[in-house]
């Protein structure tokens, strides 16, 4: 399982290691917005942690992304701080994004049940 990279891209030689580097990065990605709600209230993580009802430890392994809570509790989470989770999928290769740029723009599913209008 080689990851090789390439300037500032990384090529994978199978799904294995292209999965297990979507696990990291959608962990970095979560403590990342985690520390910076929090940081936006103006916390600091034992303030947090009070909120929640958990140690400053815990609070502190949810924001260097050891911790792995369920959706559900990243959602009670930020609720406690007046935040909430945005997610979005994006390519992990720029020949991806170009493609996706370039096709046309999928249809959200309140859309996709409203016939189209014709000009």
């Amino acid at each position: 399982m080689a990851v090789e990279p390439v300037g500032n891209l990384i090529e994978f030689d199978d799904d294995e290691a292209r999965m297990e580097y979507g696990a990291w990065a959608a962990a970095y990605d979560l403590a990342l917005a985690l520390v910076r709600a929090r940081q936006i209230s103006g916390l600091s993580q034992a303030e947090l942690a009070h909120r929640l009802g958990t140690s400053q430890a815990y609070v502190a392994k949810l924001e260097s992304g050891e911790a792995n809570p369920t959706i559900r509790r990243v959602g009670a989470i930020l609720a406690a701080i007046w935040a909430r989770l945005e997610m979005r999928a994006i390519p992990l290769s720029p020949d991806e994004d170009r493609a996706a740029a370039n096709s046309t723009p999928a249809r959200t599913p309140r859309q996709r049940q409203t016939p189209a209008l014709k000009r």
